[in-house]
């Protein structure tokens, strides 16, 4: 054959070979999305919530929970649509490509590849073979391009940061509950996703709010049997819900569980000065969340 035949030969089967790994990851995710519209609680039960805060900036991007996150740019003449469009943020100037890393949160572990970006994917300055996964951690810096993302873990499956094969995102979830009425407080949405299929899976009725204002109605008006608020909202102190706890409830002791960055020890000693009864450090571990719960069950009947 001759070599610029040979040549040609090559470049088409490159091609081909490329073409066809291309399609396996778009069947992966439309396989992944099609799974979350099917009407069920799938989307609900993927205990991982992660943020990403851009690097020299004050943007944080949480991302949708889901088992896959594809990182790029939003192209809709191509139809590409990445749940993590970072076209909002600089991304073509700072060379992210449409599709440019894929994100899978599985087995308790986090990995990315790159999908054969135009600019390469890097971790703490390593730069990322194409299409190898490796694995994300706690406070990583991702590299897309010239755009930097700091990755946070809110809520993961299990507190063991060992990668259990064929674990996928299912907990084990133990009634511990009987229909007690518990108040979460969060402002993020995401994370009372969460928190609301844990607590229902475990006897519990979940009663969601998003606002200080919003949780003390509820303290007022209903029969609430236990709290878990968040230490830290974007409009203040959870922890001042505690304190209105407390005073409202001085012959009953509504338990109450805590969640928030536990920055040296100084949030959970705040938190346990103001009266809660648990304090969960972030990333919330499922497991861990389930085994609060059920010691608050245990303190109240319904």
């Amino acid at each position: 054959m001759p070599e610029q035949d040979f040549d040609n030969d090559l470049d088409n089967r490159t091609r081909n070979l490329a073409g066809a790994i291309e399609d396996l990851e778009e069947d992966i995710l439309a396989e992944a999305q099609a799974r979350q519209g099917e009407g069920s609680d799938y989307e609900e039960v993927v205990p991982w919530v992660i943020e990403f805060r851009i690097v020299g900036t004050p943007d944080i991007i949480r991302a949708p929970v889901s088992e896959t996150l594809l990182f790029g740019r939003l192209d809709e003449n191509h139809q590409v649509y990445p749940q993590v469009d970072l076209g909002k943020h600089l991304g073509q100037k700072l060379g992210v490509s449409r599709k440019h890393a894929l994100m899978i949160a599985r087995d308790n572990r986090v990995t990315i590849e790159d999908m054969g970006s135009a600019n390469g994917t890097y971790i703490n300055g390593q730069q990322l073979k194409i299409r190898r996964p490796y694995r994300v951690r706690e406070g990583d810096i991702l590299q897309l391009g010239n755009l930097k993302l700091q990755v946070h873990f809110v809520v993961k499956p299990s507190i063991d940061d060992r990668t259990m094969h064929g674990f996928g995102n299912d907990v084990f979830l133990p009634r511990v509950a009987q229909g007690q009425q518990l108040l979460i407080l969060d402002d993020n949405k995401d994370v009372c996703r969460i928190l609301r299929f844990v607590s229902k899976r475990s006897g519990f009725e979940p009663v969601v709010v998003h606002t200080l204002q919003e949780a003390i109605t509820a303290i007022d008006t209903q029969a609430i049997d236990g709290v878990v608020v968040e230490a830290m909202l974007q409009e203040g102190s959870g922890l001042d819900l505690v304190q209105y706890v407390r005073q409202q409830n001085a012959e009953k002791t509504v338990p109450i569980i805590a969640m928030g960055n536990d920055s040296g020890g100084y949030r959970e000693g705040q938190a346990y000065q103001r009266g809660v009864d648990w304090f969960i450090a972030k990333p919330i571990a499922v497991d861990v969340l389930v085994e609060a719960l059920g010691k608050l069950a245990a303190m109240v009947t319904p």
